[in-house]
């Protein structure tokens, strides 16, 4: 402000009114200079040489601090995650990419000028807001530029002595910038003097998962095919026909949300069962180069078609098994490597496969799954997770001309309850008394034999 006087004998006073809207700090004093000079420098002096051309001046705020007008707080902050289960790690996802605390502050002391609470985050989060208290308490958070935190005015000017104040801030994630950790370090602070600093930050260090989201589905051109015990089929294979039935299959890889640059998937074909017999020979395999898959199998080992493969068979009791996997047979496998993946892509890898017909043929069973299966995973499994990482591939072969074959647990169970049966039904007629008649009857016939024997000595 800038204001032309005219200096008397007189003393001349002039009066200025100007209003703080937004002081940056509601506790020190505002300065005020004043610079006094002449309009016209050249003319001749009017004011005393020795008097001071800058005047500088304090003008205090009021504060109601007590008597001797210091501030000493003490606030106590608080800070914890909303909404957490208590499971660790956080499992970040398309559906879960939010971060929300519960921010609660109180003054134990004297009223806390210029309050704030700044939060600082680590690379991996953006701040995305805040809510308003429930009891009006005026709280405005503002990103700071250039760095990544943001501070919280609360109930400025003043936070008043026993006042507490609670709201939520909501962080979200940045899914450019992926890291197993995500780090806040809160702190409040005042233009009071703080009693005890050791309760005003709180640092939060939080471990993360992100959900890979990506999904694995199959389409088959078989789901079973019935077999016969049958002698010509041949022991010597001239062609890839001669092996069995066809059972090809596509493997659909599905991404997400969550950028996955890289990652693997494995299919297992059961190869031989425990007595050596074949079970799936793979014949084609076919990917999508140009989206970045590439798998390394062997294909037609035994080069069947090119040459005349001779092969014996073993016969197996596949009864006791409902299943033939990995588990139980040895399975050969299929590496496929996807790179440059993109979000929501799609990708195939398709398998050709025959089922060597002679194993089931000459083996007893009536119905048994043959499985192969998938599993996918992630360059870096430590970061992401897969819901359901297995595909089962099953074929249902079964053998319709073979005779079930009653177990012997059956058997001997069914001997057990008719002998149960028939103690029953003896305890049963014996409380009906059936057998104390039929004793009594043949007692008094006894007697009626003696009797007539007596009869006839006596008359001899």
């Amino acid at each position: 402000m800038q204001k032309n006087i005219v200096v008397s004998s007189a003393e001349t006073c002039v009066e200025h009114i100007f209003n703080v809207q937004e002081p940056s700090d509601a506790v020190n004093s505002l300065s005020l200079r004043i610079d006094i000079s002449l309009k016209n420098p050249g003319t001749n002096p009017v004011l005393d040489i020795y008097s001071p051309a800058t005047v500088a001046y304090s003008i205090p705020f009021i504060k109601d601090c007590g008597e001797d007008e210091l501030c000493i707080s003490d606030l106590v902050l608080e800070v914890q995650q909303k909404m957490d289960d208590g499971k660790q790690p956080f499992i970040v996802s398309s559906k879960n990419r939010r971060l929300t605390f519960t921010v609660k502050l109180r003054n134990k002391k004297e009223n806390a000028y210029n309050t704030r609470i700044q939060a600082t985050f680590s690379e991996n989060l953006f701040f995305a807001s805040s809510s308003l208290p429930a009891d009006g308490t005026e709280v405005s958070c503002q990103m700071v530029t250039g760095h990544k935190s943001v501070i919280c005015q609360v109930s400025y000017p003043v936070f008043k002595v026993g006042q507490q104040v609670s709201f939520d801030i909501n962080f979200d994630f940045n899914l450019k910038n992926l890291q197993d950790m995500a780090n806040i370090s809160f702190h409040a602070m005042s233009e009071s003097n703080e009693e005890r600093e050791a309760d005003n930050q709180v640092y939060l260090s939080i471990p993360l998962r992100y959900d890979a989201e990506i999904h694995l589905t199959r389409l088959t051109s078989i789901n079973f095919y019935e077999v016969f015990s049958v002698s010509n089929i041949p022991f010597t294979v001239n062609n890839l026909e001669e092996i069995g039935p066809a059972f090809n299959f596509s493997v659909k890889i599905t991404m997400g949300s969550i950028p996955v640059k890289v990652a693997s998937v494995k299919i297992h074909l059961p190869a031989l069962t425990k007595e050596k017999n074949p079970l799936m020979y793979l014949t084609a395999l076919d990917t999508d180069q140009t989206g970045g898959v590439s798998c390394d199998a062997k294909i037609n080992p035994l080069q069947i078609g090119k040459t005349s493969h001779s092969t014996s068979f073993k016969k197996e009791n596949f009864r006791a098994a409902k299943e033939l996997n990995c588990k139980n047979t040895h399975c050969n496998t299929i590496t496929c490597s996807l790179k440059d993946l993109t979000l929501k892509g799609e990708y195939f890898v398709n398998v050709s496969t025959r089922i060597w017909n002679r194993t089931f043929s000459a083996s007893t069973f009536q119905m048994v799954q043959l499985t192969a299966y998938a599993e996918i995973d992630t360059h870096n499994p430590e970061l992401f997770v897969i819901g359901e990482n297995i595909l089962t591939i099953p074929v249902t072969i079964m053998k319709p001309e073979e005779k079930a074959e009653v177990p012997t647990g059956v058997v001997i169970g069914s001997i057990l309850a008719g002998l149960l049966l028939l103690l029953a039904l003896v305890a049963v007629l014996w409380k009906l008394g059936f057998f104390k008649r039929k004793y009594e009857k043949m007692s008094k016939d006894i007697e009626d034999i003696d009797e007539i024997t007596e009869l006839t000595k006596d008359k001899d």
